[in-house]
């Protein structure tokens, strides 16, 4: 083999394996959000990253997780795909939407949540995720509820209330 021909077939070789490392970070980055309740009756897989991450702080969610705040990743709903039966407790926002809070029929344990407000998302708990690890908050929402006792990043974006939809 000629040197030319030589450098030329390594020079496919490293665009070939560069190729190769770009389709394994993008499947990396789009590799589906899975989770479900603690007893394994519903299952859900998101096949896009979260629009929004975010803790939100409002009473209906203190209340329903026992908590200070419900931890939340927030999907366009047609990207999601839900297996399984939940039962929905639903309250009226003092903005007149319907807050929607779905939790297995079979454990009660609380997975997703909707909004007359935003009714193409659905919210999924983070504490459902098979990796939990992977919900990274970008923001606190409804901080006007919020209690000094419940401690959260001081470096996320906070908001009084839930910010209007673009």
């Amino acid at each position: 083999m000629r040197r030319r021909e030589f450098i030329a077939g390594l020079g496919g070789t490293v665009v070939r394996n560069a190729a190769t490392r770009m389709r394994t970070m993008e499947r990396a980055y789009m590799e589906a959000y899975e989770g479900g309740c603690a007893c394994g009756e519903v299952r859900y897989r998101a096949m896009t990253m979260p629009l929004l991450s975010l803790h939100c702080q409002c009473r209906d969610c203190q209340r329903i997780t026992g908590a200070g705040h419900a931890s939340m990743m927030v999907f366009r709903a047609s990207k999601v795909r839900l297996t399984g039966s939940l039962v929905y407790y639903e309250t009226q926002a003092s903005s007149g939407n319907v807050g929607s809070r779905g939790v297995c029929a079979r454990c009660r344990s609380f997975v997703m949540a909707k909004s007359s407000g935003y009714p193409d998302v659905l919210w999924l708990t983070a504490g459902s995720l098979d990796e939990p690890g992977r919900f990274k908050p970008s923001c606190v929402v409804f901080a006007h509820s919020g209690h000094g006792w419940d401690y959260t990043d001081p470096t996320l974006t906070v908001f009084p209330q839930m910010p209007p939809s673009k």
